[in-house]
């Protein structure tokens, strides 16, 4: 038997929106605060309860937003903001860095859905924009590669676009 958890209700993944996703803002009980995005917010926020959990800690609280279209470079600009305000433990978990200021600027963000006609080409500048955000906050190619699911080559034309 499972036993319910505060994200239950949350959704497990609108494939009727291949292309959007959530960005998420977590405040763990060890003191760290982790931006990210998904697009299975109920699967994300388990794995992070259950990860947590092996080191003593909790999901004090959390925040997720509404479904939409540039959930990467939101991410990407949390990250940015995360990286300013507090200290980087490993990648995307920040020490000594304020939630509430983290969230405030989150709630700010556009939630905006692009509507499916013509989402390639809306895909392909959100992905260069994505990578331009990343490289500027400090990460390697290959980082930005793989956390993204492409190739170093692609990488390398979106910088230069």
């Amino acid at each position: 038997m499972s036993v319910p958890t505060a994200w239950d209700h949350l959704p497990v993944q609108d494939r009727t929106r291949p292309g959007d996703g959530y960005i998420y803002l977590i405040d763990f009980s060890l003191g760290v605060v982790k931006p990210g995005r998904t697009n299975q917010p109920r699967k994300r926020l388990a794995e992070h309860d259950e990860a947590v959990s092996r080191f003593g800690g909790r999901i004090n609280r959390w925040w997720l937003s509404p479904i939409h279209s540039a959930w990467k470079q939101n991410e990407a600009a949390l990250l940015e903001a995360a990286a300013q305000r507090g200290r980087s433990l490993r990648g995307e978990f920040f020490a000594d860095c304020d939630y509430d200021d983290i969230l405030a600027l989150a709630e700010r963000m556009d939630f905006a859905v692009t509507p499916q006609l013509g989402v390639e080409k809306d895909r392909i500048t959100l992905r260069r924009e994505t990578v331009a955000s990343y490289r500027a906050i400090g990460w390697t190619i290959p980082q930005i590669a793989a956390e993204l699911g492409i190739g170093w080559a692609t990488v390398h034309r979106d910088l230069a676009a």
